[in-house]
C-alpha cells in the first residue's frame, strides 16, 4: 500500500499542472527546516480540506458546475476584451497590480511561521484541483 501511495505522489508531482508550482515551495535559500515543514503542513491541510469538501458536497458541485460554466464564459469575454482594448486591460489589471504592490516584500513582509503556513495554504489551493483527480 505504501508503494502505491508513493507512486501516486510521484505521478502527482510530475503532472504538468503541479510541476511548475513545486519550485515556489522551496524558493529562498535562507529558509529553515521548520519553515519548510510548516509550508508542507499548510499545503497538506488545505489539500485535505478541499478534497474532503469536494467529497461531502458532491451534489452541490454538480449544480455549481452549470453556474461555473457561465462565470467562465464571462471571464473569457473579459479576457478577450482586454486583449482587444488596452483600456479594458488596464482596468482589469488594476486590482491585481494594487494587490501585488501590497504584497511586495519591501513594503510589507510577512515572515516567520505564519508566512510559511500561508505559502503552504496558497499552494494547497493551487494543488487540490489538479492533484485530486490524478490521485483519484
Amino acid at each position: 500500500m505504501f508503494l502505491i501511495a508513493f507512486l501516486g505522489g510521484i505521478l502527482t508531482v510530475l503532472s504538468p499542472c503541479i510541476l511548475p508550482v513545486v519550485p515556489f515551495l522551496f524558493a529562498g535559500a535562507d529558509r529553515k527546516r521548520s519553515s519548510i515543514l510548516l509550508t508542507l503542513g499548510g499545503m497538506a491541510l488545505t489539500f485535505a480540506l478541499i478534497s474532503s469538501l469536494a467529497v461531502v458536497s458532491s451534489e452541490w458541485v454538480i449544480q455549481a458546475s452549470n453556474a461555473g460554466r457561465h462565470v467562465a464564459l464571462i471571464v473569457m469575454v473579459l479576457f478577450a476584451l482586454s486583449l482587444i482594448s488596452a483600456r479594458v486591460g488596464d482596468w482589469l489589471a488594476r486590482p491585481f497590480v494594487l494587490l501585488g504592490n501590497r504584497l511586495d516584500p519591501n513594503s510589507r513582509k510577512v515572515s516567520g511561521p505564519l508566512g510559511s503556513l500561508m505559502i503552504g495554504v496558497a499552494t494547497g489551493l493551487l494543488w487540490a484541483p489538479c492533484a485530486g483527480p490524478i490521485l483519484g
